[in-house]
């Protein structure tokens, strides 16, 4: 479901009705995903700062 949410093809309230959760559930998911997302690369960390940044811009 987190990788549907961050495809942003549907919102989140309608991602989570659709899969029983509850949409304060799956914003905490969609953030923790993206707070995490670079410890997943080889980079890890240095480049969190940049991903929080290009995220902010892009969604407000």
């Amino acid at each position: 479901m987190v990788l549907e949410i961050l495809k942003e093809e549907e919102t989140i309230s309608q991602l989570a009705s659709e899969h029983g959760i509850h949409p304060t559930q799956s914003h905490r998911w969609k953030s923790q995903a993206i707070e995490n997302m670079p410890y997943s690369f080889s980079d890890g960390a240095k480049n969190l700062e940049s991903i929080k940044a290009s995220y902010r811009k892009a969604n407000g």
